[in-house]
This record gives structure tokens, sequence and C-alpha cells, in this order.
């Protein structure tokens, strides 16, 4: 069975917000985002990632283990390889076309354009900003995690996901209620596939 290690109800439990030091060394963040220290707070949900391979296919469990998201990827045309990620809730599917430029595109919920652009690496390099319903975000490594904070902000008050890869076979995606509401969670699920996927989205 499957456990959310951080608990329920904050982002604690990492070993890393409470100042013990038990960093193991840097996240696998493969080269799409750099790495950067993380910290505690509340109201969350969890959804977890499951693979055998990578999470190019992978399924997402939510609360109470329930079936959520599919990912799955069709490696028969190397030159026009494809994932979708699959809603079962709003029966509604992303697409991501990995030949030449990586582009993706969710109909109503992001609009099909280039990764990069979508998910623009800043000036410093050190983030990737992008944008919801006309909102800005940013998406920027800490500690062991990777995380989705309001624009210019690394406030854990502003902190609205929070990425980290469990273990070999798993991915945690945590995010508050008030993300949830304002629709970031598909946007996240898109982005975490694209950024742990371990291939250049540039």
């Amino acid at each position: 069975m499957i456990t959310n290690p951080y608990g329920q109800g904050d982002w604690a439990g990492n070993g890393n917000g409470n100042g013990n030091g038990n960093n193991q060394g840097q996240p696998q963040l493969f080269g799409a985002l750099p790495y950067s220290p993380p910290n505690p707070r509340p109201n969350i949900v969890s959804f977890v990632f499951t693979f055998d391979q990578d999470i190019l296919n992978s399924m997402v469990l939510g609360p109470n283990g329930q079936h959520y998201y599919d990912i799955t990827t069709d490696y028969r045309r190397p030159s026009a390889e494809s994932t979708a990620v699959h809603n079962f809730k709003t029966r509604s599917t992303a697409r991501i076309d990995w030949g030449g430029h990586v582009v993706v595109d969710w109909p109503h919920i992001v609009s099909r354009q280039r990764s990069a652009d979508w998910l623009r690496l800043a000036p410093d390099q050190m983030s990737r900003r992008t944008s919801v319903s006309g909102a800005l975000f940013d998406w920027a490594p800490m500690g062991n995690s990777i995380c989705l904070f309001t624009a210019q902000s690394r406030d854990e008050a502003d902190m609205r996901v929070r990425v980290t890869r469990n273990a070999k076979n798993s991915v945690i995606l945590e995010i508050t209620t008030q993300a949830v509401r304002q629709g970031l969670l598909d946007p996240a699920i898109l982005a975490t596939v694209l950024l742990q996927s371990g291939r250049a989205i540039e």
C-alpha cells in the first residue's frame, strides 16, 4: 500500500523543514530545473504517481486511493512520440508531443504551445514561470522538491504545490485546497509529468 510520508494536513515531514539537516543529496530534477533549501504548511491534498519504469507510463492515485489520472506514452513512432494525461473525473485528456520541439495541449486548460513557452525558464535559470487562467506562478526547487509559488515569491505562504520523488517508482504531488479551487490541479499534474520525465523540455 502506498502511503504519504508527509502525513495529513501540512507540508511538514520530509526532514528538511525542521532544520535537522537530513537532506540525503540533490533531488532528481533531470536537468529541467536546478537545485536549491524547504519548510512546513496546511490544508493539502496528496496525489501519488506510481510506475514501473518512469512517470511517462503511470497512474495517479488521489485521496482515499481513488484513481484520478492515467499517463500513457506511445513509443511506436519515435519521430512522433506522444504522451496522454487522462483525467478520469473530468474525462479530459492532455497531450504532450515529443517530436522536434516539445508541445503541450489540454483543451480548455492549456492552449497548444511549446512546453518551453508554457514553462518558461527564468533569466537566472533558477525557476520556470507559467500562467494559469491569467495568473502567474513559478516552479522552483526547494530542498528535495520542486514547488509552485505565486510569481516572484518563495514564501511558504505562497506555496501552492510541492512535488517530491518519494522513491524509485513513485512521485508525490501535494497541493493546497486553495490551489485546487483555483484550477491548478490539472496544470500541476501536466507540469509534473514534464519536469519528472527525464527529458529535455526546451
